[in-house]
């Protein structure tokens, strides 16, 4: 049986993915807001809304995966990135910067302004035509508790240049600046979102969580991908959550390769056992590498050189 090298063989992959899909269902569905406001912050310490249970779970998920890809070819440098990614408890620090960020998104959870959305390949991502901002938010936009190991990572790699492909509303966005942020150390947030008003949407909502100011590109990834990359090259993290398609994920993998730092990080998003595009272009990526670090979350596909 084939073994992805620091991943689970094709066999265990479906059950992995399982508690992976199940969280992302739980925030598309609605089905906590519904259940019992997450968002109430007139309850409790608002502080404390900022790490939830499914925040701790997925803790619990990602700890207990990593310790079963611990053999299977992670570096020393990836392991300790992870596991610290990966730990159970937040700092207060980490929760202040990131209240604004869950602010956001109730505001963003309750907004039923239609909303006119471009079409430019990204599958179910985008849907073309007059839709809520709420219901794009329920469908589109990062899911509080990845939005934490996405945070969480940054915190961990430290890096200066940041590129994310498909901004959206700038819900992934707003996790990376913030990290960026109480890093310290002026690391740089580059992202590209091929509709114009999500961009200007995504402008005003990164506005609000960070003082810092974030390059929204606006244009199709195949149009202004290489010209961003020439300008803020070399970049030594990407998240690439657009455009999903097998052909197109390798394209912008292959592209972005020629760009990197010798040390990066590349993050894959939605590479599901079942999401068949985006799987398939993640294993061939995965076959191919023979230098780097491979951690496969079933949601999160990460590369770490």
């Amino acid at each position: 049986m084939y073994q992805r090298p620091g991943g689970y063989s094709d066999f265990e992959s479906p059950r992995v993915g399982l508690l992976a899909f199940a969280l992302d269902y739980v925030h598309k569905t609605n089905f906590v807001e519904q259940a019992s406001p997450i968002y109430n912050f007139k309850q409790g310490q608002p502080l404390d809304r900022v790490e939830r249970w499914q925040t701790v779970l997925l803790q619990i998920y990602l700890s207990a995966l990593l310790s079963i890809q611990r053999g299977k070819g992670l570096t020393d440098r990836a392991f300790e990135v992870l596991r610290e990614s990966v730990r159970l408890g937040m700092t207060e620090a980490e929760k202040e910067v990131l209240l604004p960020v869950v602010r956001v998104r109730e505001e963003l959870s309750r907004n039923d302004d239609e909303f006119e959305v471009e079409d430019f390949g990204a599958g179910s991502r985008h849907h073309k035509g007059a839709r809520t901002i709420s219901a794009i938010y329920r469908t589109s936009a990062i899911p509080h508790w990845w939005g934490v190991f996405l945070f969480r990572l940054v915190r961990g790699l430290r890096p200066q240049r940041v590129l994310e492909l498909g901004t959206n509303m700038g819900v992934s966005a707003a996790y990376i600046q913030t990290a960026l942020d109480l890093n310290g150390s002026g690391g740089k947030l580059v992202t590209i979102e091929g509709d114009t008003g999500l961009a200007e949407l995504a402008g005003r909502n990164l506005a609000k969580v960070s003082s810092s100011a974030v390059d929204i590109v606006a244009g199709r990834f195949q149009d202004v991908l290489v010209p961003t990359l020439q300008r803020f090259q070399p970049v030594d993290m990407i998240f690439i959550d657009g455009h999903h398609a097998y052909d197109a994920v390798l394209n912008y993998y292959k592209t972005i390769s020629e760009y990197t730092a010798p040390e990066n990080c590349i993050i894959f998003d939605d590479v599901y056992p079942w999401t068949l595009p985006v799987r398939r272009a993640w294993d061939k990526i995965v076959r191919s590498n023979t230098t780097g670090s491979v951690f496969d979350t079933a949601k999160f596909g990460i590369l770490i050189q």
